[in-house]
């Protein structure tokens, strides 16, 4: 990188190097005409030769320049030298968020409700109106949230002045890097711990994100940490995309459903503007806006006003201090709405098997991929099996992986696939990887994988425009090199990597996810497993609802209908238990629990997934997480036997006693227990163990059994390790044999 200290650059002479980043060096410099001092920041992108990228950031860095509000720092000058990009920024005293929260956090404490409301609400402000100039920022982080005072210089590990003022700053810093280096749709930016969802998709995003970054801002203020970590970037964008973020201990509940609201996945899901969510978080911490301002002069002589969120909270405690706890946390319950769109996707994904879809034709194998097909042996399925398609080219013990397929579930189910890799070797000048979804007769392109970085790693998502199931016809992954540029949409047929779902253990997952012919509208087991398991907690507030309104004749009939989902149609005492004359069946009969000759949702779940254990070609990643889907389906179908005796007594009740109130108050429990599960040991993780994992671990993990190894060669299958023999048979309802 060429110094720049002691240069000018347009009107600023560069004094000193002040920090380097991953797109920016950021020095201290003076302005010469203005004589102030500023902050340049010198993007690493290269403009040099290619006039449409330099317009194109100079277009951007214009939009930046016009915000002009007193908690955005001010853009002041933007130009390119040497091919080097740069921007002439406000100079703001003080540290940013980042370093004062960890020393508040390694001194034990933490900021105070008030704290953060103060705070919040000037970050509001700044989002707000920059949302309106249709302006995102793009990577809102502690690390980009400065903290200043007029009156004191502010120091990490000391406490907040009470003329503290938070600066947004970096705004748009990744827009005008992206403008410098021509980045693509489908190319990740930002900082994982603090991406949205849809950035780490690589997806186009809107100021929901922002609102997404910021809750998990809020949420490190909060807990001390943020909700999501792991060992390597990837691993922590996959959470974003999956896992919910874990509650935080000793935090209102009321702040809890604040969180998570503004931690959806679906930007749907979230606040509609920053300025909603200061109100909610406002209400929820018990805190309210007042008519007195913050008055502070800023180094450019501006005067800014703020509403000053006041606290009935006592005065700021010191370092060592915790969050007031003032309720636990409370449950937070699906709409209906939620529940019939559950429904309706499972519908959707039940008809598309039968439609055509859009795909290229398989081309015909090349010799190299002839020669590695094997056999495999299934003595009990009647013979041998040798297909192409069914990945016979196993690999050997310790190979090492270069990535992983994972399928997540967005507008259907299964209807995403996210490939992540690691140690990928550079394809070369002139070449590209390119991945596909392989089936029977078809292939589809995942699209081209970004060229790797230094680590090997890349990353690429798929989305099914209309949201169908990609398990119902793909189950392999290739890795192709192709041409670049590649006129071509049909593969070169040169495979240099490649994965697969074991063929045997395939129909058993398939039977799980995609259909099942014993069921109503043969729909999968695990659709029809979580649709229930919502529809029991939905009835079982409303047995709360009514009892909360004096309704006897509501409450019993909530009963009647969770009763009846429970067990299914074939069960005895299933039927009009309230004797209004009417059945209430909010399910589709088959029920969660083993009912007659139906086997239902829960049995259904936990045989096929142990089938898939126990096929002579499951890997050890379906062992494994077989079992754990198992043991959290386990857990469900003790608390549904619970459960259903609660409601079978609440039906039969004669008058709303507390008698009555402590059983529905159980029932709200058990139902929340079998749809999040509850974290036994207390370790603040819930687990796929006996006694914790619900049905939302039970989703993960069978979803983790779809995974794909990324292995070298074509037509390349995991080593199998198949259960110990009759160590499945456990898993099998009483006279049920595949």
């Amino acid at each position: 990188m060429t110094e720049w200290v002691g240069k000018t650059l347009s009107k600023v002479r560069i004094d000193n190097l002040v920090a380097r980043g991953g797109m920016a060096e950021v020095y201290l410099g003076m302005h010469t005409t203005l004589n102030r001092p500023v902050a340049v920041k010198i993007l690493h992108r290269h403009l040099e030769g290619q006039s449409d990228l330099q317009v194109r950031f100079e277009r951007e860095a214009q939009v930046l320049a016009t915000l002009r509000h007193p908690n955005i720092v001010q853009v002041y000058d933007f130009d390119v030298i040497e091919g080097q990009p740069f921007i002439v920024m406000e100079y703001v005293p003080g540290v940013s968020l980042s370093p004062y929260l960890q020393a508040v956090h390694d001194q034990g404490g933490r900021l105070t409700l008030r704290q953060v409301g103060q705070l919040l609400a000037m970050l509001v402000s700044a989002l707000d109106y920059a949302h309106k100039q249709g302006i995102i920022h793009r990577d809102i982080k502690p690390a980009n949230i400065l903290l200043t005072s007029k009156t004191t210089q502010i120091r990490a590990g000391e406490p907040l002045p009470q003329d503290t003022e938070a600066i947004l700053t970096d705004f748009g810093l990744l827009r005008l890097a992206q403008s410098a280096s021509q980045t693509s749709s489908g190319t990740v930016s930002g900082t994982p711990a603090y991406m949205s969802p849809e950035q780490a998709r690589g997806d186009q995003v809107d100021y929901r994100s922002d609102l997404y970054s910021l809750g998990v801002t809020i949420y490190e203020m909060l807990a001390g940490k943020v909700p999501f970590e792991a060992d390597t970037s990837m691993a922590i964008l996959l959470k974003h995309i999956q896992e919910p973020p874990p509650p935080i201990d000793g935090l209102p509940g009321s702040l809890q459903v604040v969180l998570d609201r503004l931690l959806a996945k679906n930007p749907a899901e979230r606040y509609e503007s920053a300025q909603e969510l200061l109100f909610a978080f406002l209400d929820a911490s018990n805190l309210t806006l007042t008519d007195v301002s913050v008055s502070q002069s800023f180094p450019d002589g501006k005067v800014s006003a703020h509403l000053e969120a006041r606290a009935t909270l006592p005065p700021t405690p010191p370092a060592g201090s915790t969050i007031p706890v003032t309720q636990p946390r409370s449950i937070s319950w699906l709409p209906t709405a939620a529940v019939v769109f559950v429904l309706i996707l499972a519908a959707i994904s039940l008809l598309w098997p039968r439609q055509e879809a859009e795909a290229v034709p398989t081309p015909a194998p090349t010799p190299e991929l002839a020669a590695a097909t094997l056999t495999v042996h299934a003595p009990e399925h009647g013979g041998e099996v040798s297909s192409t398609d069914e990945m016979d080219g196993m690999m050997t013990e310790d190979e090492p992986s270069f990535g992983i397929l994972r399928f997540y579930s967005v507008a259907g189910f299964l209807d995403e696939a996210i490939l992540s890799t690691w140690e990928l070797p550079q394809p070369g000048p002139d070449s590209q990887y390119e991945a596909w979804l392989v089936g029977d007769e078809v292939r589809r392109s995942l699209g081209v994988l970004p060229a790797p970085d230094a680590d090997g790693q890349a990353g690429l998502s798929f989305l099914d425009e209309q949201g169908r199931n990609l398990l119902v016809r793909y189950g392999r992954l290739e890795i192709s090199l192709e041409p670049n540029p590649d006129p071509n949409p049909n593969s070169s047929g040169k495979i240099v990597f490649s994965s697969g779902l074991p063929p045997l253990a395939l129909g058993h997952l398939r039977h799980l996810f995609v259909g099942f012919s014993e069921t109503p509208g043969e729909i999968g087991l695990l659709v029809g497993l979580e649709s229930h398991v919502l529809l029991v907690n939905e009835h079982t507030q409303l047995m709360l609802d009514a009892y909360q309104t004096d309704d006897l004749a509501g409450v019993r009939l909530q009963a009647e209908a969770v009763y009846n989902a429970l067990v299914g149609s074939q069960a005895k005492g299933y039927g009009d238990l309230d004797n209004d004359g009417e059945i209430t069946d909010p399910g589709d009969g088959f029920g969660l629990l083993l009912n007659g000759e139906q086997v239902g949702y829960l049995e259904g779940t936990i045989s096929h997934a142990g089938y898939a254990m126990g096929m002579p070609d499951a890997s050890l990643n379906i062992v494994v997480h077989g079992e754990h889907v198992i043991h959290s389906a386990r857990n469900v179908e003790g608390w549904a036997v619970e459960l259903a005796d609660l409601v079978l007594q609440i039906a039969a009740r004669e008058e709303l006693d507390d008698d009555t109130r402590a059983l529905i108050l159980q029932s709200l429990a058990l139902a929340d227990r079998m749809q999040n599960g509850r974290d036994l040991d207390g370790n603040e993780r819930v687990e796929p163990v006996p006694g914790e994992g619900g049905l939302l671990t039970a989703l993960d993990h069978a979803i983790y059994m779809l995974d794909m190894s990324l292995f070298e060669g074509a037509q390349r299958l995991p080593q199998p390790e198949p259960a110990l023999e009759g160590e499945d048979d456990e898993y099998l309802p009483p006279g049920y044999a595949p």
